[in-house]
């Protein structure tokens, strides 16, 4: 079941899309994955990443958040910043309303949306989250040290001819190491 949606937060009004990947997930206290889209910050929206993250969820079992921020250059940075901050922050106090446990919040995105999971993720003065996370998942690598609290995936890479060293398959067991020790 898919859901369309406003959340509200502070003076914002970001419009989401809610993938519920079991009838059990529509109520009750589950993991909740909010995903960014990609699309370079201009481009891209909920409607191009559908199938995918509908598959996302019936393969993970978790509820998803999909965020439909606003797009430069009609909304210059940081618009998509806030966007994708001001839902993060109404899961983590409202999650229960769709089901979701706010502190079991997946970040994800892919592309631009992984650099968006990045930057909500990082520290600032102004908000320090690390403890409502348990995992962030981008599909593309950042570099140590601004993301040592991050999970970084790698897409599996599907040219059997690459060279060695060129990629690595994803087996899932880098979940259970930390930052420090996965294979990256």
């Amino acid at each position: 079941k898919t859901t369309d949606t406003i959340i509200r937060y502070g003076s914002l009004q970001v419009p989401v899309r809610i993938y519920y990947p079991s009838r059990e997930s529509l109520s009750g206290n589950h993991p909740v994955i909010l995903f960014f889209h990609g699309g370079g910050f201009i481009m891209g929206n909920v409607e191009q990443y559908h199938l995918m993250v509908a598959k996302l969820a019936k393969v993970t079992g978790r509820i998803i958040v999909m965020v439909e921020y606003r797009l430069a250059p009609e909304f210059p940075f940081p618009a998509a910043v806030e966007d994708c901050y001001a839902v993060l922050r109404w899961l983590q106090q409202h999650a229960a309303l769709i089901g979701a446990d706010g502190n079991r919040i997946t970040v994800m995105g892919d592309s631009a949306g992984g650099n968006l999971a990045a930057v909500i993720k990082t520290p600032t003065p102004k908000r320090l989250l690390s403890s409502c996370f348990r995992m962030a998942c981008l599909p593309f690598p950042l570099q140590p040290p601004l993301c040592q609290n991050l999970f970084v995936a790698y897409a599996p890479e599907t040219k059997k001819d690459s060279p060695p060293g060129q990629h690595q398959e994803f087996d899932g067991s880098a979940f259970s190491q930390s930052p420090h020790q996965s294979p990256w």
